[in-house]
């Protein structure tokens, strides 16, 4: 059978298109971009081979109304997981200058200070000591100084800036984990077999047979049934489980397909 029959299906009918600020635009799904011999090579690394996959989905894929190509399966579901489990993530960090930042935009905002704290350890001790400024004077005096034209310039100085450390690459499954892979993957392989077989929804075999291949990659429990597949969509669309879609991509990738890294932004980074 043709291996490459639902990858074939999956990149004419289910590419999304991402547009770029510079009016050029790719398609981050273009699975098709992936060098199969080194997601084969990725998978066997996390345990993941051809084998154990179909002794995870041969059941399930039986039970489905319509024939189910294993091998097809197989291809299109590892270059998923590929592209979404072992993503490259650029994660931003929070640097001091992004925090003098905010501060300074929270003040000139009308931020009441309550107090402000200090904490740090003497060289020969080990427990940690906690001062708290809380009177009105005392915190002007601080505030002010912070706000010191000739502070914010050393603070904001091209130098200062060049020795923080921006952020660091991460694989997508540390950063977002398994929970979020899964229903990310979920929903890919959902929406492809909705319109695979010309339907609206998936019925409750097709449920099963993605819960069995979920757990071949061993992103959900075992013996997940289909109330964790209910349960999982339901966490998604209800915030309890994070959908991360609202990536920061770079501009400056101009290759179309799979985009080599995403950047992720921390919630302190400006």
């Amino acid at each position: 059978m043709n291996e490459n029959e639902y990858i074939d299906y999956y990149c004419q009918h289910l590419l999304w298109q991402v547009k770029l600020n510079d009016g050029t635009a790719f398609y981050d799904n273009d699975i098709r971009t992936l060098d199969y011999e080194a997601v084969l090579h990725n998978a066997k690394e996390y345990g993941i081979t051809k084998d154990s996959f179909f002794s995870s989905v041969k059941f399930y894929a039986g039970k489905c109304k319509n024939s189910i190509n294993l091998d097809a399966l197989w291809k299109l579901s590892v270059l998923i997981w590929q592209w979404k489990a072992l993503h490259s993530i650029f994660v931003t960090e929070t640097r001091d200058i992004d925090l003098y930042i905010k501060l300074a935009s929270l003040l000139n905002n009308g931020l009441d200070v309550e107090s402000i704290t200090i904490t740090g350890k003497l060289p020969d001790k080990r427990k940690r000591t906690k001062i708290v400024f809380s009177s009105d004077e005392v915190l002007t005096t601080i505030l002010n100084t912070l706000l010191n034209k000739s502070f914010a310039n050393t603070i904001m100085a091209d130098d200062n800036r060049k020795h923080h450390t921006l952020g660091t690459m991460q694989i997508a499954l540390e950063v977002l984990g398994k929970r979020t892979i899964a229903y990310q993957i979920a929903r890919e392989l959902t929406a492809f077999f909705a319109h695979f077989n010309g339907e609206s929804m998936v019925d409750e075999k097709t449920k099963g047979l993605i819960i069995s291949i979920l757990d071949s990659f061993s992103l959900v429990p075992p013996n997940s049934n289909n109330t964790d597949y209910n349960k999982l969509f339901s966490d998604a669309k209800n915030g309890r489980v994070p959908i991360c879609d609202n990536y920061y991509h770079p501009t400056i990738i101009s290759n179309i397909g799979v985009l080599d890294f995403t950047i992720v932004k921390s919630h302190g980074a400006i």
